[in-house]
Formats: C-alpha cells, sequence, structure tokens
C-alpha cells in the first residue's frame, strides 16, 4: 500500500514540506506514479522512522544522510564506513556528558524537593548551592570547550 505526499506527511506528524526536503537532499526517493504523485511505502516509512529517530537524539541531517547511505544504498565506501563510526563515537560521547548532566539535575532535584518547606535553612542550601555549583562548572566547561 501506498500514500500520497499528504497522506504520508500526516501519518508521520510532519509538514509536507519536510517531506520535500528530504526528498530534495536525498533522505527519501519515494516512487512516481503514472500522474508523476508521489507514492510514499513501506521503504520510505522505514526511512523516516530512522530520521526521525536520528533527528531525536540530535543528529544532524547531513549526518543522517551518511547512514542512509550505508543502510540504503549508494555510498557504503570505507570513507563512509569510517565517517560513520566517527560520528556515532562522538554521539556516544555526547550522550554519556547529558546523562552526566541529568543525572546531577535529578540529584539537585531530590536535594531541592525536602527543602521547599524550609527554604532559607542554611546547612541544607549548601548541598543545593555545591550542587548547583558543580553543575555548571560542567556546562560552563562544555560551553567554552564547543
Amino acid at each position: 500500500m501506498t500514500q500520497t505526499l499528504k497522506e504520508f506527511a500526516d501519518y508521520l506528524g510532519v509538514t509536507t514540506d519536510t517531506i520535500r526536503h528530504y526528498e530534495k537532499i536525498g533522505l527519501l526517493t519515494p516512487a512516481r506514479k503514472a500522474n508523476n504523485y508521489r507514492a510514499f511505502g513501506a521503504t520510505e516509512l522505514e526511512k523516516m522512522k530512522y530520521i526521525e529517530v536520528m533527528k531525536a537524539g540530535a543528529f544532524s541531517l547531513k549526518e543522517i544522510q551518511f547512514f542512509m547511505n550505508l543502510l540504503y544504498g549508494s555510498q557504503s565506501t570505507g570513507d563512509c564506513v569510517q565517517i560513520s563510526q566517527n560520528i556515532l563515537t562522538q554521539k556516544i560521547i555526547e550522550f554519556e556528558e547529558q546523562i552526566a548532566i541529568y543525572q546531577k539535575m535529578i540529584a539537585m532535584c531530590q536535594a531541592f524537593l525536602p527543602m521547599i518547606a524550609t527554604v532559607g535553612e542554611t546547612s541544607k542550601m549548601t548541598d543545593l548551592t555545591a550542587t548547583v555549583d558543580e553543575m555548571f562548572e560542567l556546562i560552563r566547561l562544555k560551553r567554552i570547550g564547543d
């Protein structure tokens, strides 16, 4: 079963312009009907699943293109493989950094929860301030390191 551009976009919850853009940059290659309308089938849906998941993981469209070429296509050269491995290695590092920040955010929220009723007590504020200071340093170092 195939879908029209509008049906496909509506099903995915994206705009038709988004789908057209992905087609223009080569991420999607829908079949064409006799009337030249696009016909989106199972392969294009599978590609969109990869695209949407990778976008949610903060992959750029250019990075996504490398993976799509490896998975579906035309460019599984040594260079493409090496670039893809480098991208994945860098993403793992970025995700681990984000996890560390989120773990500290959880700790900060857990420290702050019991303090809500006693805001202003110095001993409890010291713990919270130390956590905030530590998190701020992580964020600042990441920002100036980028």
